[in-house]
Formats: structure tokens, sequence, C-alpha cells
């Protein structure tokens, strides 16, 4: 836990004023009542949104060498899970505005049968040369057949051990936080605009779904007076763990709550003519509790 400070509060579930939108009739009607509140504002929910998903997006930058990108681009990958550490708030992050940010490290950092792992530094260049590190992400692949659902063996497993700056095992995958009975829910619907060359919703839109769910939940109450004030801070650390694909017009669901010490999220996808639901994604954000002083 690098570059953040957990956030160590004993908050009841479901916290007092808390209404629970029931998943079964979860509809937009619901999720548009919740933010016309104004008892609660983000202070730059733009901003955040940026941090979240435009950060996602900057994992295909950066060269791991000649050798093993030629290697990779032969591969047919998806992504499994995402860690992002920030180095930056949000007033920093927007003082990067027309600035370019630019990979300064990039190394493979574990190695399995179908997935690898790859950390990355981001950072912006000073008019000295000088760097400003803006965040660390780690990224975990893995080699699927053509239906993108199927992993199959890494062919470059030795190449990607071999270029490895360090012992490299297989990645490890954290116990999730259970979910509690009683969840916050926002409805969405998965758009085209938010799909990718796979024609599947591209991994960095979760990460904003669920950004998008933390200030309607925050606007409707859902976390408590006590938890309430935590969903006002940006995030100091990300963590994305894929487990299945949304496509466009999937009606999904994105669930939030606090654990105790950091913002949970599970995203479900409806099924069209049955009620089972099917895990897509799980998610954790801390914030910096240092910085609630500020508010």
């Amino acid at each position: 836990q690098v570059g953040f400070a957990a956030a160590q509060l004993s908050a009841s579930w479901p916290p007092p004023n808390f209404r629970m939108s029931n998943p079964d009739s979860c509809s937009p009607s619901t999720a548009a009542a919740a933010t016309d509140s104004t008892s609660a504002l983000f202070t730059d929910v733009c901003t955040r949104l940026a941090m979240v998903g435009y950060g996602l997006r900057l994992s295909t930058l950066g060269s791991l060498g000649a050798e093993v990108d030629r290697a990779l681009a032969s591969v047919t990958r998806v992504v499994r899970s995402q860690r992002v550490t920030y180095h930056v708030d949000e007033r920093e992050w927007s003082a990067l505005k027309g600035r370019h940010i630019v990979v300064t490290d990039a190394r493979v950092s574990a190695v399995g049968r179908s997935t690898f792992t790859m950390q990355k530094e981001f950072a912006v260049i000073g008019a000295q040369g000088e760097q400003r590190p803006v965040m660390t992400m780690a990224t975990t692949q893995a080699a699927v057949d053509a239906s993108l659902r199927r992993t199959v063996a890494l062919p470059c497993a030795d190449l990607l051990r071999a270029s490895a700056r360090r012992k490299v095992g297989t990645p490890e995958k954290q116990q999730p936080p259970q979910r509690p009975a009683s969840t916050f829910c926002l409805p969405l619907t998965a758009r085209w605009t938010e799909s990718d060359s796979l024609q599947h919703i591209n991994q960095s839109q979760y990460g904003v779904w669920m950004e998008e769910a933390r200030a309607t939940g925050h606007a409707a109450g859902a976390y408590g007076l006590e938890v309430g004030p935590l969903a006002l801070l940006p995030p100091s650390q990300l963590l994305i763990e894929y487990e299945g694909q949304a496509v466009p017009g999937d009606q999904v669901l994105v669930f939030t709550w606090w654990s105790g010490e950091a913002f949970c999220f599970e995203v479900e996808k409806k099924a069209s003519s049955a009620p089972e639901r099917r895990l897509l994604t799980r998610g954790r954000l801390w914030v910096d509790v240092g910085m609630r002083s500020k508010l």
C-alpha cells in the first residue's frame, strides 16, 4: 500500500439514513432521483472521472522492449486486473492539462501460464528535464482464444520471464470483500461509445461506472454521515478485477458499499430472459483520509 493511507473507520452498514435500491426493480429513475440531491456535491466530478477513466486508458502507453512488444503483438489478450496508485491529487491532475504524460519505466513483474503483469511508471517532464511522478499502474493481462473468454498458454512466456528485472511468479489475486445484503445499486445500460475494437466494453469504462456509482451513492446518502465526507475525496489507489465482459446494450447493475477501509464495487450483468445475474467486475477504491480536513 504505497502512496495512500487506507481509511480505517468502523462504520455500520447500512447507514441509518440509507434506503436500499432493490436490484430486481432497480431502474434509471431511481438513480435520477438520487442525483437530484444537492446536500452533498463532489468538488470536481469531471476531474475525478478523468483520473479513473483516462488514467486506465494510459495502460497501452510504453514499451517492454522491441522484442517483447513484437511477440505480444501476435497474442490476443484481455485485461484481467489493474491497480493504479496516484501520486497527484485532483487539483494537481487538473494542472496537467496540455502536458504530455510519458512512461518513464515499464517492466514485467509476474508471469504465469496464461497471464503476465506489467508495471509502468507515469510522469510529466518539466522544462529542465525533471520528472514529476503522476501514477504507477500494474496491469495483468491474459492470453485468450478468438472467443476472448477461454485462456490459452502464453506463447512468449519464456521471453517475458527472461525480460523481467526481478524474480517472477504467478500474479497474485487478493480475496475480495464480501458484499453486504443491503447495498446501494446503480442501474446502467452499456453504450456503443464505451466499446472498443474488440466489440466489448473497454476496461476503463468499468472504473468510470464505479465512480458514477460512488457519486450517485454519496448524493443518496448511501455511505452514511461518518463515511460520507470520504466520498468527496479523489482516489489515491484503485484496484479493478475483471471477471466477465459486457457488450453494448447490456443492462448492468453497479453495487457499491464501504468496507471499513475502501469503497467497494461489484458490476453485474442482467440476463435478458432469466433472473440470474453474472458478475463482470469487482473493484476497490482507496482515498487519502488525511485530505478530509481540507474539505
